[in-house]
């Protein structure tokens, strides 16, 4: 399972969930915002999961089995995730 963690600059809930994932040691990518990605084609990404995001981060977990991707949301609901 990898995570791809779409991202801005100078985003706090962004560097808490990287160093979150890093202290797991769990496999992700970062998509940053328009630097990687531009708003558009993000916004189309987030529509094709049937979510408008209104903070960053927004995550995306890939299975790595059957390379089907499933939308996860922000820090509090990756938190969540890990929990389980």
């Amino acid at each position: 399972m990898t995570y791809i963690v779409y991202s801005k600059e100078n985003c706090a809930n962004c560097e808490t969930l990287k160093n979150i994932l890093n202290s797991k040691q769990i496999s992700y990518k970062v998509k940053m915002v328009p630097e990687d990605l531009s708003q558009q084609d993000f916004m189309i990404v987030m529509e094709a999961f049937g979510v408008v995001p209104r903070s960053f981060p927004q995550i995306v977990m890939i299975d790595s089995e059957t390379n089907v991707a499933s939308y996860v949301g922000g820090l509090q609901e990756l938190v969540a995730e890990l929990k389980k």
